[in-house]
């Protein structure tokens, strides 16, 4: 039986754009890509909302900043790195709490980026902008974000 990778990442929305990192050049995953902030579930711990906790987590670690407590779930997927080890990711919208983003935790640079700045740039991967314009379609619907 296969041992699962199972990471988080969450669309962080504040005042029209989304917040985007470009990963350090030592992260051993995605050298300098631009991506959403997250990372993978770590230890056996017992317990609720591990998704959303380690995702709480890791965009502290990472970008230093607070979300709101509520995420609203927006997609997952399955996929293969270095040909062999299965990654399972999901993706949370979440609304800025407070706080400004820094580069942290294998991180290299910070940005906010509107959805329609993030559609139109070709440096930004089909698999980010998939996942911004599904966590996109899941605002205009919420109530909760301006």
């Amino acid at each position: 039986m296969s041992k699962y990778i199972v990471g988080v990442e969450g669309a962080i929305y504040r005042e029209g754009k989304y917040l985007l990192i470009r990963r350090s050049k030592y992260d051993g995953y995605a050298l300098r890509v631009v991506a959403l902030v997250g990372g993978k579930v770590e230890g056996y711990q017992i317990t609720t909302d591990i998704l959303e906790e380690t995702l709480k987590r890791e965009i502290k670690e990472e970008v230093g900043v607070e979300v709101e407590d509520k995420l609203h779930y927006v997609e997952s997927q399955a996929f293969v790195i270095n040909e062999e080890i299965p990654v399972i990711y999901v993706v949370f919208l979440c609304n800025h709490k407070s706080r400004e983003p820094q580069a942290l935790d294998e991180v290299w640079q910070v940005f906010w980026m509107s959805y329609e700045e993030v559609e139109k740039d070709h440096n930004i991967s089909r698999y980010v902008k998939e996942s911004l314009d599904k966590a996109e379609s899941l605002r205009v619907t919420l109530h909760d974000f301006s």
